[in-house]
């Protein structure tokens, strides 16, 4: 569904002419972090076979998920993302209703409201409500492994409609210390990338500081600044380019762009110890 929304959004944007004033013939880019980058992936993944006649400039895309099948999201279990098992379940369920059964059938009665609260508040509440928290010991022990089964058949359905081939010049930023993904599993998938003879750049932040949120806000200027060249008609290294990025302090440049209090926020993010 994600995909499928990005590339039919693209498609609506390229009719609006009417309303926003957008050419018939625009540069496309795509660029998302964390959960947008994911969602960016899977759209570049199935763009030729379900949308071929979009030309996209290029995507880029961070903070990676090196997931490999549904179960591996509950190896995040009582640690600081807890948080996103619920989220990504309830995210699930809403589009497969077998899995929402499971949920609903498996829940420890004591525990579904305080399971259900990602519904009714943003992410960040939520990872302070949930992190450290066993989210696996609110199901019952027994129906775990029937929940599983149905999260992976819901998985399954949401990634098995991706392309073989990704026409767009890539740019792809990780940090090697995200606590949510392997950088293993990060440099697996750019190889394989390049394998099938993608055109990849790849930044791999080695800086000792740079926490999956740090690098979201770090990494986003040299992300802007290889995507503006694509839109400006600028040609991608051909093959593949890896790249040590050692960023580790905030561009003023970009903190330049925000009013004061969001600026001050960002410093505050980037030098904290978390």
């Amino acid at each position: 569904m994600t995909g499928h929304a990005i590339l039919d959004g693209i498609r609506a944007t390229l009719q609006s002419n009417h309303i926003t004033g957008v050419g018939s013939n625009p540069k496309i880019g795509l660029w998302g972090y964390s959960g947008g980058g994911a969602a960016t992936q899977i759209a570049v993944e199935m763009q030729e076979s379900y949308a071929p006649e979009l030309e996209i400039a290029g995507a880029a895309m961070g903070g990676l998920s090196s997931l490999t099948k549904a179960s591996d999201i509950f190896s995040i279990n009582k640690g600081p993302s807890a948080a996103l098992i619920p989220a990504a379940l309830l995210g699930l369920a809403s589009q497969h209703p077998e899995l929402q059964k499971s949920i609903d059938q498996s829940l420890k009665p004591e525990w579904r409201e305080y399971f259900y609260t990602p519904l009714h508040q943003c992410l960040q509440e939520s990872t302070v409500l949930f992190q450290y928290q066993d989210v696996l010991g609110m199901f019952h022990n027994e129906s775990i492994p029937g929940l599983t089964a149905e999260l992976t058949k819901a998985w399954n359905d949401e990634t098995e409609h991706r392309a073989s081939k990704i026409k767009a010049p890539l740019y792809v930023y990780q940090s090697v210390i995200d606590h949510l993904s392997s950088i293993e599993g990060i440099d697996a998938l750019v190889r394989d990338y390049c394998a099938q003879g993608f055109n990849v750049h790849y930044e791999r932040a080695n800086a000792p500081n740079l926490s999956h949120v740090k690098y979201g806000i770090l990494g986003a200027p040299g992300a802007i600044s290889w995507l503006q060249d694509r839109l400006d008609g600028k040609k991608a290294s051909r093959g593949c380019l890896y790249h040590p990025d050692t960023t580790s302090t905030l561009d003023p440049d970009m903190a330049a762009l925000y009013p004061m209090n969001i600026s001050y926020a960002l410093y505050g993010v980037v030098s904290s110890s978390v």
